[in-house]
């Protein structure tokens, strides 16, 4: 696969990205809890390219990170502490825990390769 790659910069605001928005998950006190950014991630065999990396995050967290949605842990979570006790009474869900989308630096975009790296993509590679 041939074409020019997402710049280390470019990359490096999507790992903040992904950090602040999964930060309920990452524990600052333990290393490597958390996302991390391989810039030549070659899960194809054609070539790496950069990816967020992150096997120990929350249930495929990089298709939230990509397309958004609801984060079925936290609301599971959620769905245990005292304020959620209406919904065993309603049997409805009650403000599900979502996760917006990030946006893409300019002139690129974000796929999941796997439910645990996301891949950072050219759109003009």
């Amino acid at each position: 696969m041939a074409g020019r790659k997402v710049t280390k910069a470019q990359a490096t605001k999507v790992l903040s990205e992904v950090k602040r928005t999964f930060k309920p998950y990452i524990d600052p006190k333990v290393e490597g809890s958390g996302p991390t950014l391989v810039m030549d991630f070659d899960w194809f065999g054609y070539g790496g390219y950069p990816a967020i990396v992150w096997e120990g995050g929350p249930y495929e967290w990089s298709i939230l990170a990509s397309n958004g949605g609801v984060d079925e842990e936290l609301t599971t979570l959620a769905m245990t502490m005292p304020e959620y006790v209406a919904f065993e009474r309603t049997g409805k869900m009650a403000n599900p825990v979502r996760v917006k989308p990030i946006v893409a630096p300019e002139g690129t975009y974000l796929e999941p390769i796997t439910s645990w790296a996301l891949g950072l993509f050219r759109i003009d590679a």
